[in-house]
């Protein structure tokens, strides 16, 4: 079927659509979900940054603190805190058929439409905008909240299709078309999580170096957001049990330019085959127990992968290894957090193996005893972020490093990389056929 068959289409059916907003009060005192779609209208429509952090800060004054916290992750857009766990989990085929739901739409004709316009956000707006006029819609955005935790909390597709058929029967074409986006995972305005931060910082006269470090440290730019309302960015502090985002490598085309990119003297460590993990490990204290992680006699482990999922039930054989890494103290169990970086790989005996071995095991939601008897796995860790429950990551690379020998790992389960200091970056090719 062509684009224009498609387009006629839909205008031949144009009669048939019916979209209702559900009658029910708003949110008292929260703002408009409307207001929001439409400031994110503006932002997509330029590409000058200064103009989209002028439109989120614009947006962003007339805010209640709650709605700027909401609105903040929703400009990101994310559904929920990065330290939060939980998705909506609701595909593109579910959302199509909530779509459908509402607007009445042949479903032959929106797939068409979807292929073209590459976007069931965008596929929602037009659709719901050929019912014509509307009354005003009531969702605000702590609707819009509640909403989404629902969704995330709800089993079942069909179940997260009712749910999701009611929200959009509220909504307005504009709110239809975000909604859509915003539990798909991305508004496609031109605003990822960092253009946010920016924005956060021009509006709150901030540095960007802070807003970013307090977003990395509470693991939500809502959060982060309200402190720098309140000029307050010096308060926040390192949850444990909540992922840190990850520090990214530079690659380095040949030896000269690895010269021109590295102080007169620095380290060289092997690059292992494995999977990038995060270890945060520390007591067991009640304020974690509703958060990530596994116990093991008082110690609480808990693992995260490159993209700051919880990882720790795909390997179960690493919580005891990396509880024993918790230096025993006397010092209250709030100092004596620990957050590892590091890499997960398979082994045999002291020998690493190489990562197909460890493909065996990714991806399976229950790990037997069978399966880590064939493939063990080993941590290896190559950085201390976190030690004695102080952030450190802030500190000298040496400095980190010394917290790192400061730990006894078993060598087995749990190990430590080798560091070598140099200064000539002409002995790096032995150091790399040694590798």
């Amino acid at each position: 079927m062509s684009k224009l068959k498609s387009i006629e289409t839909i205008t031949e059916q144009k009669e048939g659509i019916g979209v209702v907003p559900a009658v029910g009060p708003p949110s008292e005192g929260s703002k408009r979900f409307f207001d929001f779609c439409a400031t994110a209208d503006r932002v997509g429509s330029t590409t000058k940054r200064l103009e989209k952090a002028a439109l989120l800060a614009a947006f962003f004054t007339d805010l209640a603190d709650d709605d700027l916290v909401l609105a903040a992750r929703y400009f990101a857009g994310a559904a929920f805190p990065m330290r939060d766990q939980r998705t909506t989990n609701i595909g593109g085929s579910a959302l199509l058929t909530s779509i459908l739901a509402v607007t009445h739409i042949d479903e032959a004709v929106a797939r068409g439409r979807a292929v073209a316009l590459g976007d069931l956000g965008d596929v929602a707006g037009e659709f719901f905008a050929m019912a014509g006029p509307m009354q005003t819609s009531n969702l605000t955005l702590a609707d819009v909240a509640a909403s989404l935790a629902e969704l995330a909390s709800t089993r079942g597709t069909k179940l997260k299709v009712e749910l999701m058929t009611g929200l959009l029967a509220r909504a307005t074409a504009i709110e239809a078309k975000y909604l859509v986006k915003l539990v798909g995972g991305d508004l496609r305005i031109g605003l990822q999580e960092g253009a946010v931060e920016d924005a956060i910082a021009r509006w709150a006269g901030a540095t960007v170096g802070q807003v970013q470090w307090v977003n990395m440290l509470t693991g939500d730019i809502g959060e982060t957001a309200l402190l720098a309302r309140h000029k307050d960015l010096e308060s926040a502090h390192m949850r444990l049990y909540h992922p840190i985002k990850f520090m990214l490598a530079t690659p380095a085309a040949d030896l000269p330019d690895v010269a021109r990119q590295m102080p007169e003297e620095f380290v060289v460590e092997d690059k292992f085959d494995g999977i990038r993990a995060q270890a945060h490990i520390g007591p067991d204290i009640p304020s974690a127990a509703a958060l990530h992680g596994v116990v093991h006699e008082g110690v609480r482990v808990a693992l995260f992968s490159r993209t700051l999922d919880e990882i720790t039930e795909s390997f179960p054989d690493l919580v005891v290894p990396l509880a024993g890494l918790l230096p025993v103290s006397s010092e209250p169990a709030e100092e004596r957090g620990l957050i590892l970086d590091g890499e997960i790989v398979p082994v045999q005996g002291a020998r690493i193996l190489p990562f197909q071995e460890l493909q065996k095991r990714l991806g399976r939601k229950a790990v037997t005893d069978t399966m880590r008897e064939a493939v063990p796995v080993a941590f290896v860790a190559y950085d201390a972020l976190c030690a004695d429950g102080q952030v450190i990551l802030g500190q000298p690379f040496s400095d980190r490093r010394v917290a790192l020998e400061a730990l006894r790992p078993d060598g087995a389960a749990t190990r430590r990389a080798e560091s070598h200091r140099f200064q000539d970056v002409a002995l790096l090719d032995a150091e790399f056929e040694a590798a």
